[in-house]
């Protein structure tokens, strides 16, 4: 407990041993059971014993300030914010953090005109997992503003909170506190006590596979793919392996998906599937057994700059530089080498600071964590669970901790319009919004939002992955389908010893495209029975008319 000199002089002055809360706090003392108190800073407290009794409880930090005579300042929190990627308000009952990943903290403080900060700003964090309430220093201005300005933070007071610190059933106590002492009223306004909703923070691996075409080779720079998908997405962290390079067989231009007569290495939407669906193919070799594909590592081919692909023909200008499966675990895009533009010095410069390539493997892995695109410079599917205008919100704001860059919806651009579109959407400067991150982040770690979307992958085991090539289908069992699936017209007829039983032939989203190529690929979802007599089951593909497209026994190819 500190005193301050005033508090000393005057007989009628007390001790405040408060207790955070949201909205302010109370007077009473608490303190976690058993803690072990780690003080930042190297000035040691003085325990005098409280003026009023203290109570105890478990997961939260004791707090203690210097009462005294009333100052009329008006000095009080306005608002405590999370910045992890993006701004959430703490008082929003939607909020949600990312635990292992550092967090950082956005604490707006408000007064009457010439008020001097105080003298001791802190964030006192209880750490479940270690049962210590360590002691964070927060950095601010040295007069508190009247009003808050959204569009940075050089007036607010800003803490970070390391990452090994952010676990479910933290609590964080804001709390501002100096010498001369404040009333017990004025004291509780400074004092803010958060309990962030926590969902548990993944180390995703991903499998960079570089991709071949007529003696070239497609590269990814692991630091680059670490670094873009650490800093936009939420996950703990990013473990990225190459592997081999692969020469997928749609990029064979005697296979009859070259454009037209046009240059070498321009190709189609179809092609580009096609190429997609081998990918996939080799993930699910490098992968072996796997629940879902969500909770399975992640494939990111990557093709050379002798490759194009197109939305049309060879006149049309609708280059495709990125694809994924909605939900699934493979996703391509164009080389990546570095993931900033050096020159960009604020996030409102009128560029992103970001390289386009590197914006375009968070936005693919963003389809990964099952979002669609944001409705922002795109036609066909949206996902209504983004913002409507397809950007961040009104007030929406993001922080890029790698270049410390800070920036909000609030800020307009030179021309009046708004400057940051959704990471899904294909707007300008695009960066996560609030919700993206929040649903994205659930669904990888297992969350509420992501249940209804994996239960099938979790429920069955096996599927079947229908693709067609060149006139032919090929049929394999595999250990995990997308979670976008929509049921088709055509469906496979099983056989077996058990008996006989016909599935719908099931789709998956594929980002970018709004139309599927009619060579798949498809999955069936396979019963106990099926699975159990993979060797021996016998299938026949049908139309949506009924027709026999195509039939098989035993030509099930299963993973190891």
């Amino acid at each position: 407990m500190r005193i301050s000199s005033l508090a000393l002089l005057a007989a009628s002055s007390l001790v405040l041993a408060a207790c955070g809360g949201g909205g302010g706090g109370s007077n009473s003392g608490v303190s976690p059971a058993n803690p072990t108190n780690s003080n930042a800073s190297n000035a040691q407290p003085v325990n005098v014993a409280p003026a009023t009794p203290t109570r105890s409880q478990a997961g939260v930090c004791r707090t203690d300030q210097t009462l005294a005579a009333p100052r009329n300042d008006n000095l009080r929190i306005d608002s405590v914010r999370y910045l992890q990627v993006v701004e959430q308000d703490a008082a929003n009952a939607n909020a949600t953090i990312v635990s292992n990943k550092v967090l950082s903290l956005r604490v707006d403080v408000l007064a009457n005109p010439g008020t001097l900060s105080p003298t001791r700003a802190t964030a006192l964090v209880f750490n479940p997992a270690s049962g210590r309430c360590d002691t964070f220093n927060l950095s601010g201005p040295n007069t508190i503003p009247t009003q808050v300005d959204n569009t940075r933070l050089n007036d607010a007071f800003f803490v970070t909170i390391p990452a090994n610190s952010v676990q479910p059933g933290m609590t964080i106590t804001v709390v501002f506190d100096d010498n001369q002492g404040r009333s017990s009223a004025e004291a509780a306004r400074v004092q803010r006590m958060v309990v962030p909703a926590i969902v548990t923070g993944v180390t995703e691996t991903v499998r960079v596979i570089p991709l071949r075409f007529n003696g070239q080779t497609g590269v990814a720079n692991p630091s680059s793919v670490k670094s873009i998908l650490e800093r936009t997405a939420g996950v703990a962290s990013v473990n990225v392996q190459t592997e081999a390079p692969f020469t997928p067989r749609a990029f064979n231009s005697r296979g009859g998906f070259l454009i037209f007569q046009g240059p070498e290495g321009e190709f189609n939407a179809n092609t580009l599937v096609q190429a997609l669906n081998e990918v996939d193919d080799v993930c699910d070799q490098l992968n072996g057994a796997q629940s879902s594909a969500r909770s399975s590592p992640k494939c990111l081919g990557v093709w050379p700059d002798n490759v194009r692909f197109t939305s049309g023909g060879l006149t049309s200008s609708g280059e495709i530089v990125g694809v994924a499966f909605v939900g699934g675990k493979t996703m391509m895009t164009q080389s990546l080498g570095g993931t900033d533009i050096p020159g960009i010095i604020s996030p409102y410069a009128g560029t992103h600071w970001l390289a386009f390539r590197a914006v375009t493997v968070a936005h693919e892995y963003g389809h990964l964590l099952n979002l669609n695109h944001a409705a922002c410079g795109v036609g066909g599917r949206t996902d209504s669970r983004l913002y409507s205008d397809g950007r961040l919100g009104n007030t929406g704001a993001g922080y890029d901790m790698a270049r410390d860059f800070y920036f909000s919806a609030t800020q307009r651009g030179a021309n009046g319009g708004r400057q940051f579109g959704d990471i899904m959407s294909y707007c300008e400067k695009e960066w996560p919004s609030d919700r993206g991150y929040v649903l994205s982040a659930s669904y990888r770690a297992g969350g509420a939002s992501s249940r209804n979307a994996a239960s099938r992958e979790v429920a069955s085991q096996r599927w079947l992955k229908i693709t067609g090539f060149d006139g032919h289908w090929q049929v394999r069992a595999v250990y995990t389908a997308p979670s976008t699936l929509e049921a088709t017209d055509m469906a496979m007829r099983l056989s077996s010893s058990s008996g006989q039983l016909e599935q719908p032939l099931m789709r998956p989203q594929i980002s970018d495209l709004p139309l599927a190529s009619a060579n798949g690929p498809y999955y069936v979802e396979l019963p106990t029975s099926a699975v159990e007599s993979l060797s021996t089951l016998s299938w026949q593909l049908l139309s949506g008319a009924g027709q026999l497209l195509s039939t098989g026994v035993g030509e099930l190819l299963t993973q190891p």
